[in-house]
C-alpha cells in the first residue's frame, strides 16, 4: 500500500500542470464567471438581462405581487416540516448471531489514535455482530501502527487493519475491500457506541436503494444528558435526522450521516 501511495504522488507529480498554465486557467474562469453575469443576469445592450425580466415577471405578470413569498414559503416548508414527523419507534429486541441479516453484514471502524476509546466501541458491537464480521481500520501517514489499537483490540478477536495513509476515507476503502466477502457494510466512526437492540435494516437495501442512513445521539460519560454543549450538540443531531428522515419519506436524503451508515457491499 505505501508503495502504491508513493507511486500515485509521482506520478500526480508529473501530471501536475506549469505554473502558468495554472494561471491562465484561473482568470480565464474569473473573465467566464464575468460574462456569465453580464450578459445573462445585466444583458444590456443585447437584452434586457434576466434580473429585469424576473422582475416584471413577478410584478406585471403573476398576479401575487410579492413573489419572493413563494421563496420564503419554501424555505418554511423545509424548515418545519420536519419537525411535523416522528423518527420510528425502537425496535424490539437485538438480532440473534445467527440472523442472516447479522451474518451478511460486517462492521467497519476506520480510526486514528483511537487506543484510548475503542474499547468501549467494541464491547457494545460485540453485543450485536460476531468479532469475525468486525474490521478496525486504523490509519495514519506511516508504515508501521502509530499507537497500540492493535494490542487493545487483540483480546476481543476482531479483524485489525493497518492503513498507511492518513484518511478516513482511505481507511474505509481499505476497509471495504478486505471485508469484499460480505454483502453489506454497516460504517461507524471509533467513538460510536451502538445500543444492544441496534436494527440492520439490510432489507431495505432494495433495487435503487444503496444505502440506509441511520439518526445518532449525543451523549456524555455513561449515556448521560451530558453537558450544555453535548446537549446542544444532540438537539443539532436530532433536527439534521428530521430533515433526512422527511427526505427519505417524500424521496431520498441526498447523504447519510458521517457517523453511521448502512451500504451494500456492491457499492
Amino acid at each position: 500500500m505505501v508503495e502504491l501511495y508513493e507511486k500515485a504522488k509521482t506520478r500526480g507529480q508529473h501530471l501536475k500542470r506549469r505554473l502558468w498554465v495554472q494561471i491562465a486557467f484561473q482568470y480565464s474562469i474569473y473573465v467566464l464567471l464575468a460574462c456569465m453575469i453580464y450578459f445573462v443576469l445585466i444583458g444590456v445592450p443585447l437584452w434586457d438581462g434576466a434580473v429585469y425580466n424576473m422582475w416584471k415577471l413577478l410584478s406585471k405578470t403573476f398576479i401575487l405581487q410579492y413573489g419572493f413569498a413563494i421563496f420564503v414559503g419554501i424555505a418554511a416548508i423545509y424548515a418545519f416540516l420536519p419537525l411535523l414527523i416522528f423518527f420510528e419507534k425502537d425496535p424490539p429486541a437485538a438480532l440473534p448471531l445467527d440472523d442472516p441479516r447479522v451474518q451478511e453484514t460486517c462492521l467497519l471502524i476506520p480510526c486514528y489514535k483511537s487506543a484510548a476509546l475503542i474499547e468501549n466501541t467494541l464491547k457494545a458491537a460485540l453485543k450485536i455482530f460476531p468479532a469475525k464480521n468486525i474490521f478496525v481500520v486504523a490509519n495514519g501517514n506511516s508504515p508501521t501502527p502509530i499507537d497500540n489499537t492493535a494490542e487493545v483490540i487483540a483480546p476481543y478477536g476482531v479483524n485489525h487493519v493497518w492503513s498507511p495513509i492518513g484518511s478516513k476515507i482511505v481507511a474505509q476503502f481499505v476497509g471495504c475491500y478486505a471485508a469484499k466477502d460480505f454483502k453489506y457494510i454497516l460504517l461507524i466512526d471509533d467513538d460510536c457506541t451502538l445500543p444492544p437492540n441496534f436494527p440492520i435494516v439490510s432489507d431495505r437495501i432494495t433495487g435503487k436503494i444503496k444505502c440506509v442512513g441511520y439518526t445518532i445521539k449525543s451523549v456524555g460519560p455513561g449515556s448521560t444528558l451530558g453537558t450544555l454543549c453535548q446537549q446542544a450538540q444532540d438537539l443539532e443531531y436530532k433536527l439534521s435526522g428530521l430533515q433526512r428522515a422527511v427526505a427519505g419519506m417524500i424521496g431520498s436524503a441526498t447523504f447519510p450521516h458521517g457517523a453511521i451508515s448502512l451500504w451494500t457491499g456492491s457499492s
